[in-house]
């Protein structure tokens, strides 16, 4: 894009704070919201940086779809940065006792039997846990995926 190494990571630090601050107001809606939501933070944040350097915005077509202003390597990292982030949010919304079993079931791979027996809940509670957890993790980031 032209961006200098030092203005750039200044850029993506403001970029991810922006994000991460708006990131209570993001509303879902359907596959692909939440990249184009980011997409449009990215541009207009990088559209600030030429505007105040006197520099035009340099456009790389892909498959039709516009400016390229996301690499994959980026993308990737930003994807795992969100996640953790809501995760933190979401750990706050449940009891340890259900967190633990989440975490231990999606996380650890641990068998469900295991994690019932020791938290003496049931395996079916364990499931449930797992899918209340899922689904507000969605609720919070959408489909990051495409």
């Amino acid at each position: 894009m032209g961006i200098v190494e030092e203005d750039a990571q200044d850029l993506t630090q403001d970029i991810f704070v922006n994000i991460y601050s708006s990131l209570s107001g993001f509303q879902h809606y359907g596959k692909g919201s939440f990249r184009r939501w980011v997409r449009t933070i990215v541009n207009r944040r990088i559209s600030d940086y030429f505007r105040r350097k006197n520099n035009e915005l340099p456009v790389v077509p892909i498959k039709g779809s516009g400016p390229r202003i996301l690499g994959e390597a980026w993308e990737l990292v930003f994807v795992e940065e969100v996640y953790q982030q809501a995760l933190s949010m979401l750990r706050k919304e449940f009891s340890e006792r259900d967190w633990q079993a989440f975490e231990r079931q999606f996380f650890g791979d641990e068998d469900p039997v295991h994690i019932a027996a020791s938290l003496k809940i049931s395996v079916n509670n364990v499931a449930i846990i797992r899918c209340r957890v899922l689904q507000r993790l969605r609720e919070l980031v959408g489909d990051l995926t495409k």
